[in-house]
């Protein structure tokens, strides 16, 4: 169980980090939904996430660099959280990737993410 949803996030970013898609499944609940930063697919459940994470840790991926000052958490309920942010994707041998995310957690739970949504920072207009 966790105390508050930055660990929450600090685990997914350690887990992500070390390439270890069981440690970062851990965390998700079976149910969970996921809108990915590097696909247009909705995924649900752990089979679908596993493929994604998979798939993320064999492209090389160096480390997902948080913002600290970018994230923000909010109260839903009485052990639920949003936290929101941004975070860099650094690739080996690419520039680094800025993207934003949103984890819904319930924090009662021992696999506290029910929902983590991520994008690419878009361009603002000209």
């Amino acid at each position: 169980m966790y105390n508050d949803a930055t660990q929450v996030l600090r685990a997914w970013l350690d887990g992500v980090n070390a390439g270890d898609v069981d440690r970062v499944l851990g965390l998700y609940s079976e149910e969970a939904t996921l809108l990915p930063t590097f696909s247009d697919k909705f995924l649900e459940g752990w089979t679908s996430l596993r493929t994604y994470f998979e798939r993320l840790s064999g492209e090389s991926l160096v480390e997902v660099v948080l913002i600290p000052e970018s994230v923000k958490v909010q109260k839903l309920g009485a052990s639920s959280f949003s936290i929101a942010g941004m975070y860099d994707w650094d690739f080996e041998g690419k520039e680094r990737i800025p993207a934003r995310f949103t984890f819904c957690v319930e924090l009662e739970e021992a696999n506290p993410i029910v929902h983590h949504h991520s994008s690419l920072l878009p361009t603002p207009p000209a």
